[in-house]
């Protein structure tokens, strides 16, 4: 075979065209073949997780949910040994990142695959690994609440996760609009679109799924928000992307009023 990473390039390119059965085989082949190679350095331990974590991807994607729970079940255990190479090699940052939100995206994607198979007690069980390992992985919590409305039909029970995603709100920063898309932008974690989690909200508000009455409160008091927000960019009153907004304003020159009216520079 080919320069491996090269192969992931490759049929990354197939996955971004749609051809997700030719990248399967081609993810499929390369995770074998290096999964039978012994003391592998740490490029080929990097391209191994790789391929792992493309392929239980490309089995979700193509529905294949028993081959994507096993392929995330070899990721866990090839991630952990890329952790004390990296480790070893005195790259703790990348070591850092690894454990942390790649775990927690790994685990929401293994959780979405066992709520698919309609394992509420197992799909929780990962939601809830991946949000204690990135606490503002969106998520890793909104999951949680759609879990119990898919498999129980009801949110009476979900006292928790509603706590969760009311205190992940409250620590994500303000809605932001890019690419003409709302998003929230929960630091070091992926984009959260806010008009479907608005949708969402909406949804499990509904008195027919049994939200308990303060979690509905509070999570209410959320859409509103976030109503409003997106409102408010629309009109112009409030910046379309805060960061951006914040950085111009540290770069914009404060003016002394006092050296000013005295005629200084």
């Amino acid at each position: 075979m080919e320069d491996p990473v090269k192969v992931v390039e490759q049929y990354r390119r197939y996955v971004s065209d749609g051809r997700l059965e030719i990248a399967e085989v081609m993810a499929q082949e390369l995770s074998e073949m290096l999964l039978t190679r012994k003391n592998r350095d740490l490029q080929l331990q990097r391209t191994l997780v790789d391929a792992l974590r493309d392929l239980a991807s490309i089995y979700e994607l193509r529905q294949k949910w028993k081959l994507s729970l096993a392929a995330s079940g070899k990721l866990k255990g090839e991630r952990r040994l890329l952790a004390q190479q990296l480790i070893k090699a005195e790259m703790r940052d990348e070591a850092r990142a690894l454990r942390g939100s790649m775990r927690a995206n790994d685990e929401v994607q293994r959780g979405r695959v066992l709520l698919e198979r309609g394992k509420l007690r197992a799909a929780l069980s990962a939601f809830r690994s991946a949000a204690k390992g990135a606490p503002n992985n969106l998520e890793a919590v909104v999951r949680q609440l759609e879990a119990h409305e898919r498999i129980k039909g009801h949110l009476r029970r979900a006292r928790k996760p509603a706590r969760r995603l009311d205190a992940a709100l409250g620590r994500v920063g303000p809605v932001n609009r890019r690419e003409g898309e709302f998003v929230l932008c929960p630091e070091g974690e992926a984009t959260h679109p806010v008009e479907l989690l608005v949708s969402d909200l909406k949804r499990w508000l509904d008195p027919a799924l049994r939200l308990p009455a303060s979690e509905a409160v509070a999570l209410k008091s959320r859409a509103d928000e976030l109503m409003r927000q997106m409102e408010a960019i629309a009109t112009g009153e409030q910046a379309a992307d805060a960061a951006l907004a914040a950085a111009v304003e540290k770069l914009e020159p404060v003016v002394d009023y006092h050296t000013y009216s005295a005629g200084g520079a």
